[in-house]
């Protein structure tokens, strides 16, 4: 965890790029519930209007399951363009700023090393940061703004089924990481 703090405290120059991109996330992800949401209803409904005879307005749900998809690719596709802007932003401040450090300790700080295994060693640490908010920080982000509405929605129509998915979710977005990392 403190490592992630500390990749924070490096990304804070562009969090407005990055908030932008969590919050596209978010509104990916809420789409994507809301479009199961949305057709398992659908269906449902259809499924019992067919079995007791009577119509129903296929309409509009169809108009929102169409809406929420176009929302998804569309946000999508934008949470992409922007976390990897945000990425290349913070990489590229990322770069100046090590080697202005390395600088003030060279030559004296190779302790053997060659100044190749040196360069090639900054070059994959820096290649490694490059994904880290778009696969660590991002995710996490988004998937805590995804799971906190979720699981007020459920708790508005059952507060048991809401306590349960809260467990879960915790249990598979912390519990579960957590262990694997001691696991190695």
């Amino acid at each position: 965890m403190a490592v992630v703090l500390r990749l924070v405290r490096l990304m804070r120059p562009h969090a407005a790029w990055m908030t932008l991109a969590v919050l596209l996330a978010a509104i990916v992800g809420l789409a994507q519930v809301a479009l199961m949401a949305t057709a398992g209803w659908f269906i449902t409904g259809m499924a019992l209007a067919g079995a007791a005879g009577v119509t129903m307005n296929f309409f509009t749900p169809a108009a929102v399951i169409r809406g929420l998809a176009i929302i998804r690719t569309a946000g999508r596709y934008a949470e992409r363009v922007i976390g990897h802007e945000a990425t290349l932003r913070f990489v590229a401040g990322l770069r100046p700023w090590l080697f202005a450090r390395l600088e003030r300790g060279a030559p004296g700080n190779l302790r053997g090393r060659t100044d190749g295994d040196l360069l090639a060693r900054l070059r994959g640490d820096i290649d490694r940061l490059e994904h880290a908010f778009l696969r660590v920080v991002g995710p996490l982000a988004a998937g805590l703004a995804i799971a906190v509405p979720s699981v007020l929605a459920m708790a508005a129509y059952d507060r048991r089924i809401a306590a349960l998915a809260a467990v879960l979710l915790a249990v598979a977005g912390l519990v579960l990481p957590l262990v694997l990392l001691r696991a190695g």
